[in-house]
C-alpha cells in the first residue's frame, strides 16, 4: 500500500509539472478561467459516469485496468505533444491530468479502507499518507533534476510511465490475503440516474442548516482556492516565459509544497487543534490567507502569490480537510455519506467553475485583474470567516443532539481530537440520567484531556446504581496519566459514604497489575451484595 501509493503521487505531481508548464507556455492566461470551467464541469461528469458505470467490477480489476488505461493515456500524449503540439492538445492533456489521478488516489484509499480495521486504520493511515507524500517530494525533485540534465519538459512524461509501471508491477505483486480481498466484487448498486441522488443531497441540505453551512464553507474555501492559483499561475507566465524555465520553477513548488504538507500532516495538525481546540483553528487559514491578500496588494509579484498558494494547498489537504471531517462527526451516518460525497465532488467541482465566472466577470471590466481579485479573495474570506459561528453553534447543537438521542451512530466512532467546546458537550452529557447516554460519553471521555474532562466530570458517577457505569469510571481513572488530576477529583467527593479509600486502593492495585485479589476485595466495600459479581467483573476487564 505505502509503495502503491508513492509511486502513484510521484507520477500524480510530475504530470502537474508538465501539464502547467505546458498550458502556460503556450497559452495566454487570459484562457485560465476557461480551463477552470471546462475542468469542473467535466471532471465532475467523469466521476459521476465512473460511478455509475463501474460498480459491477472488483476493486483490483478497478485498479489494475485504472493504471493500464493511465499509462497508456500518458503514451499517447506524450507522441501528441511531441509531433503535434496543437491548442486542443493543451486543453485536452490539462483537463485530462486533474481527473484521472483523483479517480486512482480514491480506489487506492478505497482499498485501504476495505483492507483495514477502524483500528488498524488509524494507526498505519497516517504513515500511509507520509509515504505517499514523500512520493511527491521524490517527483518533484526529481522532474527538477532531470531537467538539469536537458531531458525536456514533454518528455518528463516517460518518468512518469516508469513510475506506472512500478505501480502496476506492486499491485501484480499483492498477497493472495489482498488479492482475495480485492477480487470480491463491489455489491454497490448503481443508481438508476444522478439527479434523483443529488435531489436527494439538496433536500438533506434544505432541512439541515447545518449541513448547508458546511457547503457553503466548502464552496467559498475552494473559490478562494482557485483564485490564488490563478494570480499564482498568472505571476508565473509573467516571469518564465520558456516551457523548460516554468518546468524547473514548477518542480521546486511543488517539490516544497510537498515538503510542507508532509510537515503540516504530522507537526501540526493535532498540536493546533490541541492547543486551540476546533473552532479557533478554523480561523487559521482564512486569517493567514486575509494578511497574505493584503501583503499581494502591498508587494505584488510571484514570491507573495507563490507564498499564499503554497499555505493554501500545503494546509486545505491536511490540516483544515482534518478540521472539515471533525465537523461531520456529529452527522448521522447514513447523512454523512451522502452529503459528504456530494459536498467533497460536487460543491468543489462548482467552486472551481465560479472561481472561472468570476475570473471572466472581472477580466470583461477592464480593469486590473490582478488587485481586483485580490480584492474580490478578500471579501471572500470575510464571508468565510462569517461563516464560522454559525458553524460552530451547529456543531455544538448537533454533537448534543446525536449525543443524547443516537448514541448508537457512535459505536464504531471515535473523537480522537482535543476541543474545549467538545469537552464542555461531553461533560453536558455525563450529566444524563441515561445510562446509555453516560456510557458512550465516559467511552469518548477517554481519548480527551483527562484533565480537563475530570475536573467537569460529575462526582455522584461514582455512585451510579449502574456498574458498569462505575466500571468505565474507573477504567477513566486508571488511564489517565496525570494522578494529580485523579487525586483532586477523589479529594472534592464529600467524605460521609465516600467510597475514596476504596477507590484509591483499586486504583493502586490496578496500576501495579499484579494482584487481582485487592481489586476483588475493594469490591466487596465498594458496591452492594447484589451489583458485587457484576460490578468485580467490569473493574477486572477495564483495570487490567
Amino acid at each position: 500500500m505505502l509503495a502503491l501509493l508513492f509511486f502513484i503521487l510521484a507520477a500524480n505531481t510530475i504530470t502537474k509539472i508538465v501539464r502547467d508548464s505546458v498550458f502556460l507556455s503556450q497559452h495566454t492566461a487570459a484562457e485560465l478561467p476557461y480551463l477552470y470551467l471546462l475542468s469542473g464541469f467535466l471532471a465532475g461528469l467523469g466521476i459521476a459516469v465512473y460511478s455509475r458505470y463501474t460498480s459491477g467490477f472488483s476493486l483490483h480489476q478497478l485498479m489494475i485496468g485504472s493504471l493500464v488505461f493511465i499509462t497508456l493515456s500518458i503514451l499517447v500524449f506524450w507522441y501528441l505533444l511531441a509531433f503535434h503540439n496543437t491548442g486542443w492538445v493543451h486543453y485536452a492533456f490539462y483537463i485530462w491530468a486533474s481527473t484521472v489521478f483523483i479517480v486512482a488516489i480514491a480506489q487506492i484509499w478505497t482499498f485501504a479502507e476495505e483492507l483495514f480495521t477502524p483500528r488498524e486504520g488509524k494507526r498505519l493511515f497516517g504513515t500511509l499518507t507520509a509515504g505517499g507524500t514523500l512520493g511527491g517530494i521524490l517527483g518533484a525533485f526529481g522532474a527538477k533534476w532531470s531537467m538539469s540534465h536537458h531531458l525536456g519538459t514533454v518528455h518528463l512524461l516517460w518518468l512518469v510511465v516508469g513510475l506506472l509501471v512500478c505501480a502496476l508491477g506492486v499491485s501484480r505483486l499483492a498477497t493472495s490475503r489482498l488479492r482475495k480481498i480485492l477480487s470480491e466484487p463491489k455489491k454497490l448498486q448503481a443508481p438508476r440516474s444522478v439527479p434523483p441522488i443529488i435531489e436527494g443531497v439538496i433536500r438533506l441540505l434544505r432541512h439541515s442548516p447545518y449541513l448547508l453551512s458546511i457547503g457553503a464553507l466548502i464552496l467559498v474555501s475552494v473559490i478562494v482556492s482557485t483564485l490564488l492559483d490563478f494570480q499564482f499561475k498568472v505571476a508565473a507566465k509573467e516571469t518564465y516565459a520558456s516551457a523548460d524555465g516554468l518546468t524547473d520553477f514548477f518542480a521546486s513548488y511543488y517539490g516544497w509544497l510537498s515538503v510542507l504538507t508532509l510537515f503540516a500532516g504530522f507537526a501540526l495538525t493535532g498540536q493546533l487543534v490541541s492547543f486551540f481546540g476546533l473552532y479557533p483553528s478554523l480561523f487559521i487559514l482564512p486569517v493567514s490567507l486575509l494578511l497574505g491578500s493584503f501583503g499581494f496588494l502591498v508587494f505584488p509579484g510571484l514570491s507573495i502569490a507563490t507564498v499564499m498558494r503554497m499555505g493554501d494547498a500545503g494546509l486545505r489537504p491536511t490540516f483544515y480537510r482534518s478540521l472539515t471531517e471533525m465537523l461531520y462527526f456529529p452527522i448521522p451516518t447514513s447523512v454523512k455519506a451522502k452529503a459528504k460525497t456530494f459536498l467533497d465532488v460536487v460543491v468543489e467541482r462548482l467552486g472551481d467553475a465560479s472561481a472561472g465566472f468570476i475570473i471572466l466577470i472581472v477580466s470583461l471590466t477592464g480593469r486590473p485583474e490582478s488587485s481586483t481579485l485580490v480584492y474580490c479573495c478578500m471579501a471572500l474570506v470575510l464571508v468565510w470567516l462569517t461563516l464560522l459561528p454559525s458553524l460552530r453553534r451547529g456543531y455544538l447543537k448537533a454533537l448534543v443532539s446525536a449525543l443524547t438521542t443516537r448514541p448508537s451512530d457512535f459505536v464504531t466512532d471515535n473523537i480522537d481530537y482535543q476541543d474545549k467546546a467538545t469537552v464542555d458537550v461531553i461533560a453536558k452529557v455525563l450529566e444524563s440520567p441515561d445510562e446509555e447516554s453516560l456510557l458512550l460519553g465516559l467511552q469518548l471521555a477517554e481519548s480527551l484531556d483527562p484533565k480537563a474532562i475530570l475536573a467537569q466530570l460529575p462526582r455522584s458517577l461514582l455512585r451510579h446504581p449502574s456498574p458498569a457505569v462505575q466500571g468505565r469510571v474507573l477504567k477513566l481513572f486508571s488511564s489517565c496519566p496525570d494522578r494529580r488530576a485523579v487525586d483532586e477529583y477523589l479529594s472534592g467527593i464529600s467524605r460521609k459514604d465516600s467510597p475514596e479509600p476504596v477507590i484509591r486502593q483499586a486504583l493502586a492495585a490496578t496500576g501495579k497489575a499484579k494482584d487481582p485479589q485487592r481489586i476483588k476485595d475493594a469490591i466487596i466495600e465498594l458496591h452492594s451484595q447484589a451489583a458485587k459479581s457484576q460490578t468485580r467483573e467490569v473493574l477486572i476487564e477495564y483495570g487490567e
